[in-house]
């Protein structure tokens, strides 16, 4: 097996597709398989891999679990902003700085999105920059926008990121206090467009 393992694992059936020996969609054994699909057997009795399935992932779910907080899933912060979302633009722009050098600057709009956003969560939620996260977090955002799109709900989360950063709200290093953004997606809504936050302990 490879020394990096991309778990948990899985028990993945081998079938007679192309085999003109066997009846097609017969089972013809069984091997283990990574996250990606990818085998890391090759056929073996079923059993077999389903012992080495279930020793992997044990240790690998326990693993997790040790690198959790005591309060792990305990809301931090809620909030909802309501502004229409706007996701992180690819591009960027670089200026030239009161010294002459050039760096390189998000777009006005998207700063102007920030300032406003941030303006609008600390108008609600007051005292969240003074109560700020700086441990392992879980954040959340469900968003939703005026008009449907096409756009990755990445591109959505890493604008939420940058808002939270610059209010204040992710102290220490900012982004790498969060340790994952599962669950969050995006819905279409005209009449509400609006942004909905939920960070958890991790």
């Amino acid at each position: 097996m490879s020394e990096h393992l991309a778990l948990p694992l899985c028990l993945k059936t081998i079938r007679a597709e192309l085999d003109a020996f066997a009846p097609n969609n017969e089972v013809i054994g069984h091997a283990v398989c990574d996250r990606n699909g990818e085998y890391l057997t090759d056929s073996l009795p079923e059993q077999t891999c389903k012992d080495m399935v279930e020793i992997c992932n044990t240790h690998y779910f326990n693993s997790l679990k040790s690198k959790r907080l005591p309060d792990h899933g305990k809301i931090l912060f809620h909030a909802i902003v309501e502004l229409p979302p706007m996701d992180k633009p690819v591009s960027r722009v670089i200026v030239k700085n009161g010294n002459g050098n050039l760096v390189v600057m998000d777009t006005p709009v998207y700063a102007k999105y920030i300032r406003d956003f941030c303006d609008a969560l600390l108008a609600s939620q007051p005292y969240a920059a003074s109560n700020y996260i700086t441990q392992k977090c879980q954040v959340t955002g469900v968003f939703y926008i005026n008009k449907t799109d096409n756009k990755s709900v990445s591109a959505y989360v890493e604008a939420l990121l940058d808002c939270l950063v610059f209010s204040g709200i992710l102290k220490g290093k900012g982004h790498y206090v969060v340790n994952n953004v599962d669950g969050s997606r995006v819905f279409a809504d005209e009449k509400e467009p609006r942004t909905e936050i939920i960070v958890r302990a991790w």
